[in-house]
């Protein structure tokens, strides 16, 4: 039986257990899971609600396992999101053929809020914490793998903003978690943030894209010694006239440079 033969019998394997249905011819679809033994989130803790924590696949329009996806993962900033939906990433790749997924954030310990407002920022702040979060991400990951199996796995991103790059720069950084994150994700965008990045696992600078706001102040630089490539530095876009954000600009920016990955494999 060919590849093609056996990806559409486990899909139907699937169907029949509850997994992804095909989407409708044109449609695009977004299913959510639910993660019930898995840690809260940092917005949970942040925001005391208790929920199981979740995340959310999109497939593009016109989706079939016929062919191989791209794959983007974006994490937003402050507390991250919920996993419930997939807006963020889709706000940066727009109408490109790419599967999405939105993950939460994750921090072992947060501390109390002081009564005078004053770590309301910083007792988010992600540092570190690669092999805790590492533990969600990969038993997400390994159902979106179960799920989706036509992900082209030379075609993957992973990034964020602000503490969305933070988590990413853990991630790369813990020896507990990079060589595994490393067999998942090939290619990482850090928007204002990821200063603590000090790569685990040998990795080459033109993997990264690394964004600043022409007003933030912020300047995150290559960790020295830590990143194997004929290139001198990573890439860097500086978005004109903007602070901490990850500008329209910004975006697009991102965009191009994942097509020309894509287009490059």
């Amino acid at each position: 039986m060919n590849l093609k033969l056996l990806c559409l019998a486990f899909l139907s394997s699937l169907n029949a257990q509850g997994g992804i249905p095909q989407p409708a011819a044109g449609d695009s679809q977004e299913i959510t899971w639910s993660f019930k033994s898995l840690p809260a989130s940092l917005h949970m803790k942040i925001t005391g609600q208790s929920e199981p924590a979740r995340a959310t696949v999109y497939l593009p329009p016109g989706y079939t396992l016929e062919k191989k996806y791209p794959l983007v993962v974006l994490v937003g900033g402050s507390e991250g999101g919920q996993g419930r939906d997939t807006g963020f990433a889709r706000s940066v790749v727009g109408d490109l053929d790419f599967i999405c997924l939105a993950v939460p954030t994750y921090k072992e310990t947060v501390e109390p809020l002081k009564d005078d407002d004053s770590n309301h920022w910083t007792r988010m702040e992600l540092k570190n914490e690669g092999k805790y979060a590492w533990k969600c991400y990969r038993a997400m990951l390994e159902r979106l793998f179960a799920e989706v199996p036509n992900i082209d796995l030379d075609r993957t991103f992973f990034g964020g903003f602000s503490n969305g790059a933070n988590i990413t720069a853990a991630l790369l950084s813990s020896p507990e978690s990079a060589p595994e994150f490393l067999k998942y994700f090939h290619h990482f965008v850090l928007v204002e943030g990821g200063d603590e990045l000090e790569p685990a696992a040998p990795m080459n600078a033109d993997q990264f894209l690394v964004l600043r706001g022409g007003k933030s102040g912020n300047l995150l630089k290559q960790p020295k010694g830590k990143l194997e490539s004929a290139r001198t530095k990573w890439e860097e876009y500086v978005m004109e006239g903007a602070g901490h954000e990850f500008s329209a600009a910004g975006k697009e920016c991102v965009k191009q440079w994942i097509q020309a990955r894509c287009a490059a494999r």
